[in-house]
């Protein structure tokens, strides 16, 4: 469930990115071109926008350096409590 829920809000944010996109190009596309406002796009055109959005990205996201976070954590089984925690480690650092 909650990965259908993290895809669907992915997918809906690729479409309102790429809308937005698409009206920008429309907008600054000269008068003469067939990218005006009110030309029809096909499927197609719009499927090689957003591959080429998605390449554009990865590109920008390849020289960022994510942080790495782990979280260890100490439990105890108890006769009161099935599982207690005794303690959390977390550590921190940069993938290179």
């Amino acid at each position: 469930m909650r990965y259908f829920r993290s895809a669907l809000i992915c997918f809906i944010a690729l479409v309102l990115l790429s809308s937005v996109a698409a009206a920008q190009d429309a907008n600054a596309a000269p008068a003469g071109s067939a990218a005006q406002a009110g030309a029809p796009v096909s499927l197609d055109q719009l499927v090689a926008k957003v591959i080429d959005r998605e390449h554009f990205a990865m590109t920008q996201l390849r020289s960022l350096h994510p942080i790495v976070e782990t979280y260890i954590q100490n439990l105890k089984d108890t006769a009161r409590a099935p599982i207690f925690r005794l303690a959390t480690n977390i550590f921190s650092g940069n993938s290179t």
